[in-house]
């Protein structure tokens, strides 16, 4: 989603507009990336759905007049909303916070936070947190846990 960079302001709007389409009580939906950190200009709207169903929720959105898919696949969805194109992620409620810390750093941020899981035996991506010798994805439900896990605290 290469383009010019959109105001904080108009990306937030246009994020909570598919953040109220999506939630519901088994879903919840959140900004990730430049959104999330409130950087003054946002590079792409970028949200993250913790759904055990994503079909489901795909499906659901689109139904909506307003919403246009262009790309579609489990964990992932590129939608126009208007003129406007949001990547919408999906992740089941035990690996959400790996994917919303995986999601939501700078790439620089990201990258030590690999670096650090992967001297302590650990995977990290937005998919969960994988211990290396046991293959076992770990309970990475919470972005507190996530950190906890690599020995800092959460701020």
């Amino acid at each position: 989603m290469a383009g010019p960079r959109i105001p904080l302001g108009r990306a937030w709007t246009i994020a909570q507009r598919v953040i109220e389409a999506v939630s519901d009580p088994a879903v919840d939906a959140f900004p990730v990336g430049s959104l999330r950190r409130f950087e003054p200009t946002v590079g792409d709207i970028a949200l993250l759905a913790i759904t055990p169903s994503p079909d489901t929720l795909y499906d659901r959105l689109a139904r909506l007049r307003a919403v246009e898919f262009l790309h579609r696949e489990p964990g992932r969805a590129a939608l126009r909303v208007g003129r406007d194109e949001v990547t919408l992620y999906a992740s089941p409620p035990e690996t959400a916070g790996a994917a919303l810390v995986h999601l939501t750093g700078s790439r620089r941020h990201t990258v030590q936070l690999i670096r650090r899981a992967a001297a302590l035996g650990l995977e990290l991506g937005p998919h969960g947190v994988r211990r290396r010798d046991a293959g076992e994805v770990a309970p990475s439900d919470s972005e507190e846990r996530v950190y906890a896990m690599l020995g800092l605290p959460f701020i």
